[in-house]
């Protein structure tokens, strides 16, 4: 699975699926040390292991997402999952 980030929205690509998630369907972000869990759509989610980041550090990356669906989510920072 393949998971993008850009400005149209959240690409998840998997063989030959593909589905976009726009980022105002994103309603909240949880992130632990080594993980961030993203839920959207009240009951569907991404659970993303920072170690796969290939393009920004894990900073880059938590500031890009949440400028991009900032207004639209709760972000809890070291809970638990």
């Amino acid at each position: 699975m393949k998971v993008c980030f850009d400005e149209a929205g959240i690409t998840v690509s998997h063989e030959k699926k593909q589905e976009i998630i726009s980022y105002d369907k994103v309603i909240g972000i949880f992130e632990t040390e080594h993980l961030w869990l993203v839920v959207y759509d009240k009951r569907m989610s991404l659970l993303l292991q920072k170690k796969d980041l290939i393009e920004r550090t894990a900073e880059e990356f938590y500031l890009h997402l949440t400028k991009k669906i900032l207004q639209n989510t709760k972000i809890i920072q070291g809970g638990h999952l």
